[in-house]
């Protein structure tokens, strides 16, 4: 199967050579925030830096990455703070956290780019962390949870009463064959398992979401197919 158009380096980042720290191979659902939190720094303390220039160049989203690549997480550094003696300094720590946006589209089709979105507001409940959500979704189906740890990595949907898994960090990179079909499977294009490598499954799948989504009939995943399930899968 031929992933794109152009030539792209494919597969996982290699370990450097870098030292005053360790390197890390990266595991299914992890990322650089949930690698900070653990290792005691902020995301941009290793997502900048220079040893990890090629991950960042090829990933270019810190909650998407592959298993397999390699990250270097430096060592921490101590910080140092003037105060006077007999006097009380207040410390204020700040743990970085995200926003998790999730849509919901009922369809008993492949979703694709004419889909119609919900209109009216889908009630629902949302288990994440130790929290409890229950609300209705915004306009177009849209869940939106602020102040998400980066170390949570999976969160439970119950809505119409069906309770569904969500997976946080574990869609591999777009370019990707993994990836490709993981976007697949979420627009409801391949059912039940999923092959993980290219084969007469992926190939129909691609076909009859080109079909439906006015691109080119290959059954390959092209640079044009490639974006059309970025730009289906994000919101």
């Amino acid at each position: 199967m031929c992933p794109s158009t152009t030539p792209q380096t494919k597969g996982p980042v290699p370990k450097g050579s870098a030292a005053d720290g360790k390197w890390h191979r990266i595991r299914q659902g992890e990322t650089i925030g949930g690698l900070a939190k653990k290792n005691g720094h902020v995301p941009e303390t290793i997502w900048d830096h220079s040893a990890n220039e090629e991950l960042k160049s090829r990933r270019k989203n810190q909650n998407i990455l592959l298993p397999g690549d390699w990250v270097f997480i430096p060592d921490k550094r101590m910080r140092e703070e003037s105060g006077g003696t007999e006097t009380r300094h207040r410390f204020k720590l700040k743990i970085p956290s995200q926003t998790l946006v999730l849509q919901i589209i009922p369809s008993t089709l492949p979703i694709h780019a004419n889909t119609q979105k919900p209109q009216r507001p889908i009630p629902y409940t949302l288990s994440i962390g130790d929290r409890t959500i229950e609300g209705e979704t915004e306009s177009e189906g849209i869940i939106r949870v602020e102040h998400v740890l980066p170390d949570v990595d999976r969160a439970i949907l119950t809505i119409f009463g069906r309770p569904i898994q969500v997976l946080i960090g574990h869609l591999d990179p777009e370019d990707e064959d993994s990836g490709i079909q993981a976007r697949l499977h979420n627009l409801g294009y391949v059912r039940g398992g999923m092959e993980g490598t290219p084969g007469p499954q992926m190939q129909a799948a691609l076909r009859t979401f080109q079909s439906l989504n006015n691109l080119q009939v290959a059954g390959e995943a092209n640079t044009e197919t490639q974006e059309k399930l970025k730009d289906l899968n994000q919101i």
